[in-house]
């Protein structure tokens, strides 16, 4: 299961416990662990994305140049390079990954261009950038490998 930090369920078992830890990575691990002891099922393993799902994206910016104009991929690199860890954009509702992907791109429309810049940076450098997705990934991988 993947799902946002920002577009999340708030009934989830244990949910007021696991919001009041007192640092942002504590809680989502403490909402995972709560979703897969409500779940139960060994296969399944809760993944809460820090933010959204679009902080991925700024894992490079081949995917952006490879699908729009100079005047964009210039200001997804800015971002990037402001952000060692793609996982930590998010510091104000406005400036949400997906928020500054939507200032720059005009009609930008998450599900279908996500996917595409996605597909562009591959996994291998999400994981590279990412921490916390890496872990959750490294976990799918070692549980398909039993």
């Amino acid at each position: 299961m993947f799902v946002d930090y920002f577009r999340m369920p708030t009934n989830i078992l244990d949910y007021t416990q696991c919001l009041a830890k007192p640092c942002i990575e504590e809680r989502l691990s403490s909402l995972e662990e709560a979703i897969g002891r409500d779940i139960g099922f060994p296969n399944f393993v809760p993944y809460i994305q820090k933010h959204e799902f679009e902080a991925l994206l700024f894992s490079s910016n081949h995917g952006f140049e490879k699908y729009y104009e100079e005047k964009v991929y210039k200001q997804t690199k800015e971002i990037i390079a402001l952000y060692p860890n793609p996982e930590d954009i998010n510091t104000h509702p406005l400036k949400a990954p997906s928020k500054r992907i939507e200032r720059i791109i005009e009609g930008y429309q998450k599900v279908f261009e996500g996917g595409m810049i996605a597909l562009e940076i591959g996994i291998e450098k999400m994981m590279e950038r990412c921490p916390r997705f890496n872990r959750w990934v490294n976990v799918l991988i070692e549980k398909a490998s039993q």
